[in-house]
């Protein structure tokens, strides 16, 4: 890729840089002049048609997210190591800014409930098994409609689970799911913006101890819980504390 093709990208009528990682490996392209591996092969381009050729992935070469402005691409290819460059013709566009989030209103909060809770004496502690699920109410008691769009569940969700006083720490599995997430929003599953209307409860979603920390040790444990409904968006406020017993 950085030996035969050359984004130029403007914004606002400056250049916009190359990343750190993209000059190395371009600097390492011009030294080598010729790769030691991959393959070569020749393709016959038929005058008067289209050919596709490779794709030019702008996050290869480029520090991401883009800034807010109007850009203009154009790449360079050459079809031969030690060929000339062709230059494409300008493609433009523009990166907009994210809308402000929504701030959540006093008067809206979380709530947890066990899915069995008819099962368990009132006041005291709950009593779950290994894989259990908790599910979650939505209470907004505010005068604001409060707009929920991620339904993803390692970046819209945060249970917190201590026991002895230390907190419990996720499982591989999901700190790195979330970690990418974190990372790269692009891979948080959203949906069309629906509203939580005021004075209204809504259970939307739950989850099982097991899909967050995979296996406890049976004993007493302290949960709560927090909720984003938007990608940059403010979290409620801590749920209220659930006292629960695993079970074995």
């Amino acid at each position: 890729m950085y030996y035969d093709y050359l984004p130029e990208l403007i914004r606002d009528s400056d250049v916009v840089p190359y990343s750190k990682e993209a000059q190395e490996k371009l600097a390492f392209a011009e030294r080598e002049v010729v790769p030691r591996s991959g393959s070569v092969r020749s393709t016959r381009l038929v005058s008067g048609e289209e050919s596709r050729g490779q794709l030019v992935n702008l996050e290869a070469w480029y520090e991401f997210p883009l800034k807010a402005g109007h850009y203009q691409l154009t790449v360079r290819k050459r079809f031969a190591y030690d060929g000339d460059w062709v230059e494409s013709n300008p493609v433009t566009f523009d990166v907009v800014p994210r809308k402000p989030t929504t701030p959540i209103p006093n008067g809206f909060i979380v709530r947890l409930v066990p899915e069995r809770p008819k099962e368990q004496p009132q006041g005291q502690t709950y009593r779950l098994g290994y894989n259990d699920g908790v599910a979650v109410d939505l209470v907004n008691d505010s005068d604001q409609r409060v707009p929920v769009s991620i339904v993803d569940k390692y970046y819209g969700h945060r249970p917190q689970l201590t026991k002895d006083g230390k907190v419990i720490p996720y499982s591989d599995e999901v700190a790195k799911l979330i970690e990418s997430k974190e990372k790269d929003t692009r891979l948080v599953e959203v949906v069309k913006v629906f509203f939580l209307d005021p004075k209204t409860k809504s259970r939307l979603d739950g989850f099982s101890l097991k899909q967050w920390y995979g296996s406890l040790a049976p004993g007493i444990y302290h949960l709560t819980y927090r909720r984003r409904f938007e990608i940059g968006g403010p979290w409620t406020k801590d749920s209220d504390e659930l006292v629960i017993e695993i079970l074995p």
